[in-house]
């Protein structure tokens, strides 16, 4: 007399579901935590850049010809002063920007500084009329100004469904900022950032007030926890099931 021993086929999927599911639940537990470390360091990137003094753009100079080279490591939320003035033909609208609740654009536009170079400024939200084929008047700035911002080095690539098709007009409504993407004047040196004003006070400013980026860190770490339990819980309720097959499979009577 013997008896059958194995698995059965419903224990072997489950083996092999665990051994699947197991090592990418606990990789989206550490790209979470991944996530809290960049996010906490863009907060006291943010919080330091505050407290430091202000800095004239003509002392970056120096920084095109170091090794860091404007490094968003360096320079991000670093507050410049510049003086210059806007081209009120070059902007764009940066679509599906909302603040308390209400849809609108955040407004970027072209700047040529005095040192000969040029930069994008972020003048700050605007809301967007009723029907989507108008466009929001966008006072024009005219001659020199001083303006005070922070340096912003873009951070996350956002994801479009489409590429994003330009024309030649003037302005631009876009899903997606992207400084060499628009390339308006490539034979002119442009900053690899933007400048965002600091206040309301500043010339051309429409509404400012910067806020820290939406998913704090501790939310982060909140959906690590999440997915490391997952895990957990997967492992143990596989070795569960294999016991109970196995506790199973040793009370059946033997074959003859």
């Amino acid at each position: 007399m013997a008896r059958k021993m194995g698995y059965s086929k419903g224990s072997v999927g489950l083996v092999i579901f665990a051994v699947t599911m197991t090592p990418l639940l606990l990789g989206l537990g550490y790209w979470q935590l991944n996530r809290a470390d960049e996010k906490q360091a863009l907060i006291e990137q943010r919080v330091k850049g505050d407290q430091a003094e202000t800095t004239q753009l003509t002392a970056l100079a120096g920084a095109d010809e170091d090794s860091q080279a404007l490094s968003a490591e360096v320079w991000n939320y670093k507050k410049i002063k510049v003086r210059g003035h806007y081209d009120n033909n070059l902007y764009v609208l940066l679509d599906n920007r909302t603040r308390n609740g209400k849809v609108g654009y955040e407004v970027i536009n072209f700047f040529r500084a005095d040192n000969g170079r040029a930069l994008w400024v972020n003048r700050g939200w605007i809301k967007a009329p009723l029907y989507r084929d108008q466009w929001p008047e966008i006072e024009s700035v005219t001659g020199d100004v001083s303006i005070t911002g922070t340096l912003y080095f873009q951070q996350d690539q956002s994801y479009t469904l489409a590429p994003q098709q330009f024309t030649d007009r003037w302005p631009r409504r876009i899903q997606r900022f992207d400084i060499h993407e628009l390339n308006v004047e490539p034979e002119h040196e442009l900053y690899p950032f933007t400048v965002r004003l600091t206040d309301d006070e500043q010339p051309g400013a429409l509404q400012t007030g910067w806020r820290i980026p939406k998913m704090s860190p501790e939310k982060h770490f909140g959906y690590a926890i999440q997915w490391f339990s997952l895990a957990a819980v997967l492992v143990v309720m596989t070795i569960i099931a294999l016991t109970k097959n196995n506790t199973t499979e040793a009370e059946q009577p033997y074959e003859t």
